[in-house]
């Protein structure tokens, strides 16, 4: 493992220490959730797994991807193998169950409650809601029994992971002697390699030059797969003629959640501020003190009225001119010491001075009301407002349903089915992956989800912006390879621009023997009219030179040059380097020393990693024969 570390050291430390690495096993809470789709996909002994477990799998795969890569049509996902990948990971998941269930190993009721109640998406006012975590199982049409077995899994699969890489140990000479290679510096003189300024030299391109070309770089010029889609828009207002709220509704809907209809115990204020400023002394603070306390006992022997004292003396300027009137504030609104104080005065009785947050604080208590309910009829309104608007939603989802059901199970065309439920549909132009139609407004993520679909298949209902969305893939031109004289043009682009490369690689190369003859590399740089680079101190952990940019590899190169005053050069994709080692410098001991806790978490995870990949691999070998994939289905 060490030889492999000091031979890919810049890719691996960059990797593992900046980016980390994970094998992907968990993906519920990711993706869809739809459970229309129970055809067995995978069965390991007697554990049958569901199409859809794999298609979740295999749709996060593409959509990861495409979000770090751009666009990706079905030649590239096919030559990448994701199906093969997705499935590769839905046989680890099963693999690892299976392990633990041998093992013993569970999910305790408690680990799975805590999984959801610390879900951020079921949050509402800083706690837990059990109505958005229902609204969120209807939604994906759920079960909570179905959700937690999913986040049971997941939780068992980890233990078996954590009890497997225990067996991962960082051996410390391998740390100290990658902590040296990480921590080195090193400074370069470089000279950037420009094809451009050869292009005028070369001559011109011949039609055999051209063909071969083409021939060599044919699959960059691949016409990509074409999709035309009909898309069918719900809006859920729409649907408020197809339902009703009765007045049993709005009442039953009131008695169970009574207490969201609480009116809380307030009192109507109103106070004089003294604040103390945030630097004041002791002094300063007993001379506000003092202050406070005056005011207090002028108000309570009836020597100016509250009115008249919270006009001359408040700090509050926001309510000094009504008297300092606060209007009704409940106990959750205000400073426990002003609630205590509330609650003992009597009538119009002012308070002595309260210390607060904000200073000293005299108070009276205008009025005070009791918790009491809201009458229905005060809520009747707003109660039957939330209920027609679950109804309209799952009406809407209904009616989505029904459509789905008529084009997949009926075979008929989306837009026949549109026509019968009086559904207006909007047929998108063609599209590829890497330019998405603007001409029409769709969501982008609901047209991306046409890729993962065949002519004629209907995808689930896709919500976004409140509106539901049913859409059929009506044409897919399949990608194909262009003639030469389809892409000519590109072709003598892209022609022109590799022997431009070549030519600048090849000057590289005479420039190369230039320095080991005794021409200085800022002579060399002359006669290209460009100039000499001198980058700042870096190490093997950067992608990029300082000052310079290039690549990852461009890095490495450069520290495999070895001693000072060597050359190499460094081929890119769109200019050359020309690369001199000016010096290294040694290791600093409190760099090494300020490292060593990251280079010891990357390594161990890296070593969990090859860990748990053989585990995997000795499963893989105990149940050979008892492993049956479904190949009709991927």
């Amino acid at each position: 493992m060490l030889k492999y570390m000091r031979n890919n050291a810049g890719s691996w430390m960059v990797r593992i220490m900046l980016f980390g690495i994970a094998i992907i096993f968990a993906f519920w809470g990711v993706g869809s959730y739809s459970s229309r789709n129970l055809t067995t996909v995978l069965t390991i002994d007697k554990d049958r797994v569901p199409y859809s477990e794999y298609q979740d799998i295999y749709n996060t795969l593409t959509e990861a991807l495409r979000q770090a890569y751009g666009g990706l049509d079905s030649k590239t996902l096919e030559t990448l193998d994701i199906k093969g990948q997705a499935m590769d990971i839905l046989v680890k998941r099963h693999l690892l169950l299976a392990a633990a269930k041998n093992l013993g190993i569970t999910a305790t009721s408690g680990e799975i409650n805590g999984v959801i109640t610390r879900k951020n998406l079921f949050f509402e006012g800083g706690v837990f809601s059990q109505r958005l975590f229902q609204a969120y199982l209807d939604q994906n049409r759920l079960t909570a029994n179905k959700y937690k077995k999913n986040i049971a899994m997941d939780i068992t699969i980890e233990k078996v992971r954590d009890l497997v890489e225990l067996s991962a140990v960082v051996i410390p000479q391998e740390v100290d002697e990658n902590l040296t290679l990480v921590a080195r510096k090193i400074v370069v003189d470089l000279v950037k390699i420009d094809p451009n300024r050869f292009i005028r030299n070369l001559p011109p391109a011949t039609e055999k030059d051209l063909m071969a070309f083409y021939d060599n770089h044919i699959e960059e010029y691949r016409v990509p797969e074409r999709f035309t889609e009909a898309v069918v828009v719900i809006d859920p207002g729409d649907m408020a003629q197809r339902v009703t709220v009765s007045a049993g509704e709005i009442e039953d809907r009131y008695d169970e959640n009574a207490k969201d209809y609480a009116r809380p115990a307030a009192f109507r204020l109103r106070h004089i501020l003294f604040s103390i400023p945030s630097e004041a002394s002791a002094n300063t603070i007993k001379a506000i003190r003092m202050r406070a306390e005056k005011v207090s006992s002028d108000l309570q022997e009836g020597k100016l009225t509250f009115d008249q004292a919270a006009k001359k003396w408040s700090d509050d300027k926001k309510t000094a001119f009504s008297g300092g009137k606060l209007g009704f504030l409940t106990e959750d609104e205000l400073q426990m010491a002003i609630v205590d104080a509330a609650s003992s005065l009597e009538g119009d009785e002012v308070s002595d001075p309260i210390l607060t947050p904000k200073g000293f604080e005299v108070i009276s208590v205008m009025e005070r009301r009791e918790e009491s309910q809201i009458p229905l009829d005060e809520v009747r309104g707003k109660i039957k407002a939330q209920i027609l608007k679950e109804k309209e939603q799952e009406a809407a989802y209904d009616l989505a349903d029904d459509l789905i059901d008529e084009v997949d199970k009926k075979g008929k065309d989306i837009q026949d089915a549109a026509q019968a439920y009086k559904l207006a549909v909007v047929i998108t132009p063609p599209f590829s992956q890497g330019a998405l139609p603007r001409s029409v407004d769709l969501p982008r993520g609901l047209l991306k989800e046409a890729f993962n679909t065949e002519e004629g298949e209907i995808g689930d209902a896709f919500e976004s912006g409140g509106k539901l969305y049913v859409m059929q893939t009506i044409k897919r031109s399949e990608t194909y390879l262009p003639k030469l004289d389809e892409v000519r043009g590109q072709v003598n682009a892209g022609l022109l621009v590799k022997r431009a490369l070549d030519a600048a690689y090849e000057r590289g190369k005479e420039m190369i023997g230039e320095l080991n003859t005794g021409t200085t590399l800022k002579s060399l740089a002359g006669k290209l009219r460009t100039r000499v680079i001198t980058t700042k101190p870096f190490t093997i952990l950067g992608p990029a030179l300082p000052g310079v940019g290039g690549t990852e590899e461009l890095t490495r190169a450069a520290f495999s040059i070895g001693k000072p005053g060597r050359a190499t050069l460094v081929k890119g994709t769109q200019e050359h380097y020309l690369v001199v080692l000016r010096k290294v410098i040694p290791p600093d001991p409190a760099e090494v020393k300020s490292k060593q806790a990251s280079l010891v978490k990357a390594m161990r995870t890296q070593i969990e990693q090859e860990v748990m990949a053989g585990y995997v691999e000795s499963l893989k070998a105990e149940y050979a024969g008892r492993i049956e994939i479904n190949k009709d289905l991927i």
